[in-house]
């Protein structure tokens, strides 16, 4: 076995001489069903309200909180935390409340929106 000098840069040189490819691992038909099977969280906005505190502890049933959206407005929809579209409230079978899409975020859009997020965090 040959000596080697280690520079610092050994590993990132290697993965850039070969990358690593999924396509090594698994076929095309193999991969789509496992991203299909993942699982993701979707959430629907419908508005906010600030509360004092005082005005929370006296919530009670039958309390309406005032929010900050007007009749009609669209709903925003996020995807694990991530703003992908907005909407309308339908009624689904008489019974259940859903989503009428509306306006999809483009992926440039939802890129800009994540690295504004990421750049006021830091």
């Amino acid at each position: 076995m040959q000596d080697r000098k280690f520079d610092g840069f050994d590993a990132v040189d290697r993965v850039k001489k070969k990358p690593i490819s999924i396509d090594e691992t698994l076929d095309a038909d193999a991969r789509l069903p496992h991203v299909e099977d993942a699982k993701l969280t979707i959430m629907v906005q419908l508005g906010a309200a600030p509360l004092k505190l005082r005005n929370v502890i006296a919530l009670k049933k039958s309390s309406v909180v005032s929010l900050d959206v007007f009749a009609g407005e669209p709903l925003e929809i996020y995807i694990n935390q991530r703003l992908v579209a907005k909407g309308e409230a339908v009624v689904v079978n008489e019974k259940r409340l859903g989503i009428r899409l509306t306006d999809i975020v483009t992926p440039s859009e939802r890129i800009a929106r994540s690295s504004k997020l990421t750049s006021s965090e830091t």
